[in-house]
Order: structure tokens, then sequence, then C-alpha cells
């Protein structure tokens, strides 16, 4: 793996209506986590998620685990022409 690869861990949390109590949070990592430390990072976003919105009930729960190559993490460089 290039030094200049990541790992993202995506967390979603969402009510049923999902458009009312949406949580979102992401972690960056340059090894890829292991299944520990994701069930950590779900456990976490589910306790901020009661924070956030103590009368809602989760519903939906969605983690990702994205492997990011250099071009998805870098932007191009910007031309003196762009306004």
């Amino acid at each position: 793996m290039s030094a200049a690869e990541k790992y993202e861990v995506f967390l979603r949390i969402s009510d049923s209506s999902e458009d009312q109590h949406l949580y979102l949070v992401e972690h960056w990592f340059v090894d890829r986590p292991g299944a520990e430390t994701v069930r950590a990072l779900l456990d976490e976003a589910k306790r901020d998620y009661g924070v956030l919105y103590p009368d809602a009930m989760p519903d939906d729960f969605s983690v990702e685990v994205r492997r990011l190559r250099p071009h998805d993490t870098q932007r191009p460089p910007v031309t003196a022409d762009v306004a």
C-alpha cells in the first residue's frame, strides 16, 4: 500500500423518517481499521446520536469502510485562470 493511501470509516445513523434525525461521521486511518475499532466507532456514534436526539429512536445504521487512493483524497492543483 502506498503511504498516501488512507482508509475512511463512514457511519450513518438515522430515524425511520431519515430527514428529521440524521447523524453522519467519518474517521480517517492510515491502516485499515480492525473490526473492534469499527465496532467501537459505531458504539460511539450511537451514543452521540442519543445525545443529539434524546427523543428519537435510531432505526437505520450504516457503516462503510473505504480504501481511499491518492486521487481520492487529493484535489487537483488550482490554476491561475480559474476565477
